[in-house]
């Protein structure tokens, strides 16, 4: 593995490290939805209280194995709309604090919309990944 591989891993064993007690009684949702094989975004969610996590994942097109993905025109990656919009709906109109624990220095411009239950994620590149944490005051 390359040193930023090695880096990435460090990272996320901190990040989990710092998650964990959270995680063992959070209870698991999928924003939106069961993911299907082809989808270009998946989340799964973990909800827990005062924090929920978000795993949210813009996959990009899915290929055969093997298979060499031609030039999109105009540069772009393939990978669907750059945005996406989950509903927490178990936080629907509570204040909440979004941020990005992983990986460090993700470009997710996480947004969170209390009235509706929604967080707003882009990810300018696919594939990319964020772990999100949204936490409530109370």
């Amino acid at each position: 593995m390359s040193p930023a591989q090695r880096e990435l891993i460090a990272e996320a064993v901190s990040v989990y490290k710092q998650v964990r007690l959270d995680l063992a009684g959070a209870l698991p949702f999928w924003p939106l939805g069961l993911p299907r094989w082809a989808d270009t975004w998946v989340a799964l969610g973990m909800r827990g209280h005062p924090r929920s996590y978000l795993l949210i994942w813009r996959r990009g097109p899915q290929q055969a194995a093997g298979a060499r993905r031609a030039p999109v025109p105009g540069g772009a990656d393939g990978g669907g709309p750059a945005a996406m919009t989950v509903a927490v709906r178990h936080l629907r109109s509570q204040p909440a604090t979004a941020q990005v624990l992983f990986p460090a220095g993700a470009v997710a411009h996480p947004r969170w919309d209390a009235a509706s239950g929604e967080l707003a994620v882009t990810l300018p590149a696919a594939p990319a990944a964020a772990l999100i944490c949204l936490a409530t005051s109370s």
